[in-house]
């Protein structure tokens, strides 16, 4: 898990298959130069969880996958990266969100992924299921995601780092909800407060008006 601004940077990294990569705000996994002759970082992620309540927080930094530029600050072209698996999304337990409050209403642009990529030597997306990330059935909130990929390039600079890369995309989804279901474990919770409401509501309307 990289999260609450954690960094990551590796020369080489290899993720098994039933493995997840969990990303919150503003974390940051970067390529590795070893050395003058060893610019050719790989790191093959699979599986990414975003941590949603850390993504919805205000001023969130979206967290960011990169291909990081050589040492004298040009476009490292022969790093590479490539996401493949499935995309999900988890609580601060690791776990499903669909409890928070934030669902039960619509959402639009919600920030999840930011790659910064060389135009010659793009991050690698074609095996990463987006659509994944509306699979398999939870209790809470119900809806549906709609992730969606947008990009745009930049004049290349020298200073800072963050601005050699020319190639930029971001992975944004729409959520639209439809419902709740509750958890079956969570049913005798309710009960107790839904009584205590009732009767509140029961009283209020029993009461005469003050003079």
């Amino acid at each position: 898990s990289i999260e609450s601004g954690a960094r990551l940077a590796a020369y080489k990294l290899t993720m098994e298959q039933d493995t997840h990569l969990c990303l919150g705000n503003n974390a940051v996994i970067r390529t590795l130069q070893k050395s003058n002759s060893a610019k050719d970082s790989n790191l093959q992620i699979k599986n990414i969880a975003i941590l949603l309540p850390e993504i919805l927080q205000d001023n969130v930094q979206t967290p960011k996958i990169w291909i990081y530029p050589e040492s004298n600050n040009t476009e490292n072209t022969l790093a590479k990266i490539s996401l493949s698996g499935t995309l999900s999304l988890w609580d601060e337990n690791y776990s499903d969100p669909y409890d928070s409050i934030d669902l039960s209403a619509p959402m639009n642009k919600v920030p999840l992924l930011y790659l910064s990529e060389t135009n010659a030597n793009k991050i690698t997306t074609d095996q990463f299921d987006i659509a994944s990330i509306n699979a398999g059935k939870h209790y809470g909130h119900q809806g549906t995601w709609s992730p969606y990929w947008e990009e745009f390039s930049t004049q290349t600079k020298t200073n800072p780092v963050e601005a050699v890369n020319t190639k930029h995309r971001y992975l944004y989804a729409d959520w639209r909800p439809s419902g709740y279901s509750v958890n079956p474990q969570h049913r005798n919770d309710l009960l107790p407060n839904t009584l205590w409401q009732t009767a509140f509501l029961a009283s209020s309307i029993a009461r005469p008006p003050p003079p």
